[in-house]
């Protein structure tokens, strides 16, 4: 991946965090994104499009769906939302996590016309172009595990394999989210994968290896870490990460004018590939 060309719209971030708690880390904040090449009138209508979406539509038309895309308003003043909930939060989780984010976002990016908002949970963003279907890689965030340690020989080519197993199991799903467990001498590793459900299953696959090849810059000190990205993220522990509440419902919404699909229920997949290290 070429990470310089990733930093022309925002520098590589890495958050490092010192424990992973599930309780703690459902609902945190990440990062934010706010695009500095555009801004809107203050109480025009853009922003009053954008406050109708963000606070009303989005939420109201897919809160227990888990993804949703839609539009409000006209050109010029027409903003496009998305807001995408990872694949193992329960419906409760995923409300909540919408609900902070999208207030957030107004507050961290006061006038501007397009932004991006990371929670451990979820996703928001919002723009003045249409993004939906189009696979995006940058801005990206990486997150890396504290534990900086040297890991096994072999441990980054696992973790290559883990996640080239994983994507295929994501493609083949209906909403493009997988998990895996997978064996690697005495430990196992635990990885999730997720592409907005809006993606073709192609770009789904390019955004994955954009991200992965990212990770391997951090694999061989870390022995957990996770990359970002507007249209997709994946994330690997040696530690079970993946939550066990009940998921939400990963369909496919979309409004004003955009086509309606249903891409059923998250799926959650647990094999063990038997990675062998020397």
């Amino acid at each position: 991946m070429n990470v310089a060309r990733m930093r022309t719209l925002r520098p590589l971030a890495i958050l490092v965090f010192a424990v992973f708690c599930r309780a703690v880390v459902s609902q945190q904040y990440l990062d934010v994104y706010c695009n500095e090449s555009g801004k809107y009138t203050a109480f025009g209508n853009y922003q009053n499009n954008l406050n109708r979406l963000l606070l009303q539509r989005l939420y109201f038309d897919g809160g227990i769906s888990g993804f949703n895309e839609t539009t409000l308003g006209d050109p010029p003043d027409i903003v496009y939302g998305l807001f995408l909930c990872r694949g193992d939060v329960s419906v409760d989780a995923c409300q909540n996590c919408m609900s902070n984010a999208t207030t957030e976002i107004l507050q961290l990016c006061p006038g501007n016309m397009e932004a991006i908002i990371w929670y451990d949970d979820c996703l928001v963003r919002y723009s003045n172009r249409s993004f939906f279907s189009v696979m995006e890689s940058s801005p990206a965030l990486m997150l890396a595990n504290a534990t900086n340690t040297t890991n096994p020989d072999g441990f980054g080519a696992a973790v290559t394999a883990a996640f080239r197993n994983v994507t295929e199991a994501a493609i083949s799903s209906s909403n493009l989210y997988a998990t895996l467990n997978s064996s690697w001498m005495l430990m196992t590793l635990f990885t999730l994968v997720q592409c907005t459900p809006d993606l073709s299953k192609s770009d789904c696959r390019i955004c994955l290896n954009v991200a992965v090849t990212t990770l391997d810059t951090i694999s061989s000190v870390n022995p957990g870490g996770g990359v970002l990205l507007p249209s997709c993220n994946v994330r690997y522990e040696t530690y079970d990460f993946v939550n066990s509440r009940a998921p939400a419902t990963a369909t496919h919404n979309s409004t004003n004018g955009t086509t309606n699909s249903t891409n059923g229920t998250t799926n959650s997949t647990n094999v063990m590939t038997g990675s062998t290290g020397q």
